[in-house]
């Protein structure tokens, strides 16, 4: 049985293992530095003190996947449209913890008020576009050639959903 609850440091081991496997062998991000579990602790803390949420899949007790949200853009115009994240564990893809991680964050959203996520998706991530298609992001606009990774220029989709 999955389990989603908010995350917590005794967590930023699990979610750097596949965070850092994204960043090291997928193209579905931009990043080229992984993070330390250390770094990762911070973050959640960092985030859920200043209201945002950062939430985990747990299957006996195995951290699954995460997502999370932040501030898309700095100032006050931009408060109520937050960026998120997420990614899931490969073993744990294709059952539908995506979309139980996303539905589970939307309503953290709006339990804040929020009025928007934004998705910004790499142009090679098939999987992950579909993903947000599926549940109701649409394409806001695309910058070619926006990010560098594995010797080539990548496309940026982003995505948006109104909550």
């Amino acid at each position: 049985m999955v389990t989603i609850r908010y995350a917590h440091s005794g967590d930023a081991e699990a979610i750097a293992a596949i965070w850092n496997a994204m960043i090291r062998d997928t193209p579905f991000t931009f990043d080229h530095d992984v993070y330390s579990a250390d770094a990762i602790a911070a973050m959640i803390s960092e985030r859920q003190s200043a209201g945002f949420a950062w939430l985990v899949s747990e299957e006996d007790g195995r951290v699954t996947g995460f997502a999370t949200f932040a501030p898309f853009r700095e100032g006050e115009g931009y408060a109520r449209t937050m960026e998120h994240t997420i990614f899931l564990d490969p073993d744990a893809a294709g059952e539908g913890l995506g979309e139980q991680l996303m539905r589970a964050l939307e309503d953290e959203g709006r339990a804040r008020d929020l009025h928007s996520f934004i998705a910004c998706v790499t142009g090679e991530n098939a999987v992950g576009l579909k993903f947000h298609r599926d549940i109701g992001f649409e394409t806001a606009g695309v910058i070619p050639q926006a990010g560098w990774k594995f010797a080539r220029w990548m496309d940026l989709v982003i995505l948006q959903k109104f909550l």
